[in-house]
């Protein structure tokens, strides 16, 4: 899962700013 979390983060930033959100959440 993390690895998919991170090829999707390199293809669209702003998912990674949202997954980033939701972990701390």
């Amino acid at each position: 899962v993390e690895k998919n979390i991170t090829v999707t983060a390199s293809v669209d930033p702003t998912i990674d700013i949202l997954q980033a959100n939701g972990s701390a959440l």
